[in-house]
């Protein structure tokens, strides 16, 4: 039942993973950075697997912001989007 639910609504979702600019040198902040996209990219390719074992669509994206909200609206909105779950 939920499988056909999938494919019969377009589920669009989001994982927002972010930390604040302190003062911090520039070299770690390199590093953070990259161990926050490395994660990010672990998380999404989960996702992907899951929905791809399920027989669901999915499409993931990772985009960097000052304003993440900003981020995910933009990214909805050029998707087409009709919903966004924040979790």
């Amino acid at each position: 039942m939920e499988k056909r639910a999938a494919r019969r609504h377009r589920i669009n979702t989001s994982i927002v993973c972010s930390y604040y600019d302190l003062e911090l040198a520039p070299e770690f902040k390199k590093q953070a950075a990259a161990a926050v996209r490395a994660e990010v990219n672990k998380n999404l390719l989960a996702v992907e697997k899951t929905a791809k074992e399920a027989g669901v669509p999915c499409e993931t994206a990772q985009e960097t912001s000052d304003q993440p909200y900003e981020a995910i609206v933009e990214a909805a909105r050029k998707k087409g989007c009709d919903l966004i779950i924040k979790c």
